[in-house]
């Protein structure tokens, strides 16, 4: 059977991580995006696929650019069709790759780029030092297209309810969790440290990660001077890491432009299928506060249209900003919670900035 032209093919990845102790020496995020998009360009084995690109997309962040990907496209010598800036969202990378894989596949764009990336931990070494840092936001552009809704974590009740911050949403779940199992609470504590205690291991062995020291499960659960209770049940070791200085690139074209500019076959890599779906806006009003049915829908769905099942995944990353995230989605999906279930060591060990896990 003869290949589509227009199949969308990842034809490029990279991932940049800085760990600088004196914030003059430290790089913006913009300049760290740009490493990683040139990266990506190299990974594809051709010099030709940056200043092909129909789109550029980056993951919004703690940042005033206005349109970083059209700075990026000056740097790198692109003239992209259009650029893109996410609203606040962990999902919006994946949300990325489905739509721009989609305008690939009409025929719509011959490539596109997908980036994110913060400097997170430089900048707070430089507030905490007194000192400053560096600001190369052109502010003078008009706003890039928008792409996603603007994030609204809470209704009025809730926020009057203090159920309005990730750091008093996901340990509500997870007591709704504990519940539903009939734990105590000391059994519920051990279970989290042993789960988080596997993802920590894939950490240790990340030359990326942001914590990479060894933690055991009754380290990672048990409440100390320096791994605070920040929202019971979770201390800081079961808390998303974001105090990074970190960007990543996805580089996506269709089979017909990735073959004219030179990407050997040997790095294509075919996105098969994504989904996504809503249960519902407001967190008070889910029937059950441990379930979240539209994961197992939308997971079927993508599985159904990939042809095949989750015993079939020889990799798996589930989105791990707090457990309680890593329970419900396996268990939604059907997931094995005794096996490995992320390649990263996920958003505590890993580390990310705030809406860019998924890329890096």
């Amino acid at each position: 059977m003869a290949l589509d032209p227009h199949a969308p093919v990842i034809v490029g990845v990279s991932q940049v991580t800085d760990r600088v102790s004196d914030p003059a020496e430290a790089r913006s995020s913009l300049d760290l995006m740009e490493e990683a998009l040139l990266a990506a360009e190299s990974d594809s084995g051709s010099a030709n696929v940056v200043r092909n690109l129909g789109a550029i997309a980056v993951v919004g962040g703690l940042w005033r650019y206005t349109d970083p990907g059209l700075q990026l496209a000056t740097r790198v010598g692109s003239d992209p069709v259009n650029t893109l800036l996410t609203s606040w969202s962990g999902h919006s990378p994946q949300l990325l790759l489905n739509h721009l894989a989609a305008r690939i596949q009409a025929g719509e764009i011959g490539s596109a780029a997908v980036l994110g990336g913060e400097t997170n931990r430089s900048r707070r070494l430089a507030r905490s030092l007194g000192v400053g840092y560096l600001r190369d936001y052109d502010t003078s552009l008009p706003p890039a297209q928008a792409f996603g809704e603007p994030l609204l974590m809470a209704t009025e009740h809730e926020i009057e309810r203090g159920v309005d911050a990730p750091i008093t949403i996901y340990p509500l779940l997870d007591s709704a969790i504990r519940h539903s199992l009939g734990e105590t609470i000391s059994e519920h504590s051990s279970r989290l440290g042993r789960l988080w205690e596997g993802f920590n291991q894939i950490a240790v062995n990340n030359p990326h990660a942001a914590v990479r020291a060894p933690m055991s499960a009754k380290q990672i659960a048990t409440p100390t001077e320096e791994n605070r209770l920040v929202g019971a049940p979770y201390t800081v070791a079961m808390n998303a890491h974001n105090n990074v200085d970190q960007a990543s690139a996805l580089l996506l074209m269709s089979a017909e432009l990735a073959s004219a500019t030179g990407v050997p076959m040997d790095k294509w890599v075919f996105p098969l299928a994504g989904s996504s779906g809503l249960d519902t806006k407001w967190i008070s009003e889910r029937w059950e506060l441990h379930r979240a049915p539209v994961l197992r829908l939308a997971g079927k769905r993508a599985l159904k249209a990939a042809d095949t099942s989750v015993d079939d995944l020889a990799h798996i990353d589930l989105y791990s900003c707090f457990p309680s995230a890593v329970q419900i989605s396996s268990t939604e999906m059907g997931i094995d919670q005794a096996r490995a279930l992320t390649v990263t060591g996920g958003l505590t060990f890993a580390g990310a900035p705030y809406n860019n896990y998924s890329g890096q």
